[in-house]
């Protein structure tokens, strides 16, 4: 079974860290909020300079299009967070300070992109 799955299948591209926590978070979605209107905000940090360096330098270009630095996405014009996946499940955790809304969720669903999409279109509702 191996041999004629592996004619099958030339190659699995999977992140390594998919099989464990990958430093996710363990927390409840208000606890989550608060972290992030609190990081987000500068708040959590004692120098506000470094609330801002989360958010805004060396930012590259997931996917072409969705800026990220150091473990941050920008979700949209202010809105900062990140999505995550694991089999059969993604989630989110976001904050948009013009809006001062946070969303925070988790879906039954393993189609890379769909929550970032989801957030996106959420957050023009709000707007």
């Amino acid at each position: 079974m191996v041999s004629r799955l592996s004619e099958v299948v030339e190659e699995v591209v999977m992140p390594a860290t998919l099989a464990w926590s990958a430093g996710a978070i363990i927390s409840t979605a208000p606890d989550m909020v608060r972290f992030l209107r609190g990081a987000v905000g500068g708040e959590v940090f004692d120098d506000a300079a470094t609330a801002r360096s989360w958010r805004e330098d060396n930012v590259v270009l997931l996917f072409g299009s969705i800026p990220y630095s150091r473990g941050l996405m920008t979700l949209g014009t202010g809105c900062y967070g990140h999505p995550g996946q694991s089999f059969g499940s993604q989630f989110v955790a976001c904050y948009d300070v013009d809006s001062d809304v946070a969303i925070v969720g988790a879906v039954g669903d393993s189609q890379v992109g769909h929550m970032i999409e989801f957030v996106q279109d959420l957050l023009e509702t709000t707007r």
